[in-house]
Formats: C-alpha cells, sequence, structure tokens
C-alpha cells in the first residue's frame, strides 16, 4: 500500500471578452456545459493548444456527490515513452496494441457550490496547465481566444487578505486598469490617481500604474497610504490584475517584507488516498480525494 499526496486547486470559472472584461455567464455553467460536452462526438472533443492535443468528457457516477470533467492531456509517440518492467530491469519502447492508441494523462475538475466554483487536481506528476485547461474549455464553447474566452481564475486566499488587512505599510502597489472598469470611489490620494490616470485611455487600451519606494524606505505616512489603496482594491475588487510589497509582523515580533499578487495567492488544500502497490487509483478513489478538499475549503470559508 502507498500513500498519494497531491494538490487540489480552486478556480471561479469567468468569461472574458477580448479586452480582458469580465461578461455574464449563466448560473449552472458546469451543468450545461457537461450536457453539451458529451453530445459532442469524440473527436469534436479534442482540441490542441500548443501543439499538444487535449480530450475530455464528463461523468455523472451514481456513487459520486460530485459529477465531474475530465480533460486528458493525449501524450505524443515522439516523446519517446518507454516501458520499464520493475522486476527484471528491462527498458523497452512502449508499444500499444492499436498504432492509433496514445497515453493520456487525466486532470479532474469538480465543480461545486453556486458560483461556478471549480477543483481541479492531476494525479500526473506534471499537472496539465490552467492555460490548456482554458483553452480547451473556449475550444468547447465554441468561443475563441482572440474573441471572447473561458478563464479559471484562482479563489483568493482569504489568509493572504487577512494578512494585508494586518500589515503596518505597503511599501509597491501595482494595479491594472482595463477599458470600462468601473473604479469605485475611496482608496485616498493613490485611488485618485488612478481614476484620474484612468479618464485619459482610450477604448483600446488598458493601463499599468505602479508606486514604489524603490530602494528608500519611504515615510510611514506614505506606506500607510500606499497599503490603504492596497486594501482599498483588494476590498472593491474592482481590477483583476494587482499586486502589492506589504511590511508584516512574523511570531517574534519582526518586520518583513512579503511580495503578493492579491488576486492570484490561490487557495490550495492537499489531499492524501492511498494506492495499492502497482495499481491504478480508481477515479472514485480520485474524485473522494477531491471531495474532501471541497469540504475542507468550505469549512475554512
Amino acid at each position: 500500500m502507498a500513500e498519494v499526496q497531491k494538490t487540489v486547486r480552486f478556480y471561479e470559472t469567468v468569461k472574458v471578452d477580448q479586452r480582458d472584461q469580465r461578461l455574464p455567464i449563466e448560473d449552472g455553467f458546469w451543468t450545461l456545459f457537461a450536457e453539451r460536452l458529451n453530445a459532442k462526438q469524440p473527436a469534436d472533443r479534442e482540441s490542441i493548444f500548443n501543439s499538444v492535443t487535449y480530450v475530455g468528457e464528463a461523468h455523472n457516477p451514481r456513487r459520486s456527490a460530485y459529477p465531474y470533467v475530465q480533460v486528458r492531456r493525449v501524450r505524443s509517440p515522439s516523446e519517446q515513452l518507454d516501458l520499464y518492467n520493475t522486476v527484471s530491469g528491462d527498458v523497452g519502447p512502449l508499444l500499444l496494441d492499436d498504432p492509433a492508441d496514445r497515453v493520456a494523462e487525466p486532470t479532474y475538475i469538480v465543480p461545486f457550490g453556486l458560483h461556478n466554483y471549480v477543483a481541479v487536481m492531476s494525479p500526473a506528476v506534471r499537472g496539465t496547465r490552467p492555460e490548456a485547461i482554458e483553452s480547451w474549455l473556449t475550444d468547447m464553447c465554441g468561443l475563441t481566444l482572440t474573441d471572447s474566452r473561458v478563464e479559471l481564475r484562482p479563489i483568493i486566499d482569504e489568509a493572504v487578505l487577512a494578512k494585508l488587512m494586518g500589515a503596518s505599510g505597503a511599501s509597491k502597489l501595482s494595479v491594472k486598469v482595463n477599458r470600462g472598469d468601473d473604479i469605485p470611489d475611496g482608496g485616498g490620494v493613490v485611488a485618485d490617481a488612478v481614476r484620474e490616470a484612468a479618464r485619459d485611455t482610450t477604448d483600446e487600451m488598458s493601463l499599468t500604474m505602479t508606486w514604489s519606494f524603490g530602494h528608500a524606505k519611504g515615510s510611514l505616512s506614505a506606506r500607510e497610504k500606499l497599503l490603504a489603496a492596497a486594501q482599498w482594491v483588494a476590498n472593491t475588487g474592482w481590477t483583476d490584475s494587482a499586486s502589492v510589497s506589504i511590511t508584516v509582523e512574523n511570531p517574534d515580533g519582526e518586520l518583513h517584507v512579503e511580495q503578493h499578487n492579491i488576486f492570484r495567492d490561490r487557495v490550495t488544500k492537499r489531499v492524501n488516498f492511498v494506492v495499492e502497490d502497482g495499481q491504478r487509483p480508481s477515479e472514485s478513489v480520485v474524485v473522494t480525494a477531491v471531495a474532501q478538499a471541497i469540504r475542507e475549503f468550505g469549512a475554512s470559508r
């Protein structure tokens, strides 16, 4: 028996246009997606991203509380995969029965909750990148990456937000302003500068603004103003791209600087499941482990 440990990552499913503006997305997106996906022929469930083929299908097992989608990275024979015998030590080419057969590495996408959230986990050592999954989802929805697309946006770690709220100051802040962003009131002098600069952008441009003390320490007042602006960004959520360097106190009372991407410090959970030596874990075992991570996620929110 062997215990396997994997990481489950949590995302919100969103649609955005070519200017990164968020579009309305229907409630129950994943239920409709699963129905439409399984209505496709197998060849129509394939999509290519960076010269690699991805293929998927939806599952709704009776014994699982969570329906799920599997997307698989199809390995190419050009990767020169070998077969290794753990008893004899023999090594040779991995020869499959059918010339059309391929090795395919699965990733589990498990929707949950009422906000189009998903838990994503891959049993493979090298999991499929979110960008590849997003590309496949976009293609399966009949969208294009150059028009509108589907994105998986990491759910923010509330511990990071709590740390931001308890910081004693900030030394650097960067925010991106997209066309049409509705910039709310508040935020102090830094936010005033954002609103003023945004007036001069055009429909074709986005704007990235950065405030930094560089190698200087900055006065306490200035660091507090920059921190207030970062907290305003985090609390109002009007942008999807913002990073900050904050001063925090460790348990020994010493101050140190931490850098955080406010909307990319993602929530993750570690899960464990037991596998018979040399055996493939069943899909029910894997989905049960993901379901446990989802329960832990809910308990921590």
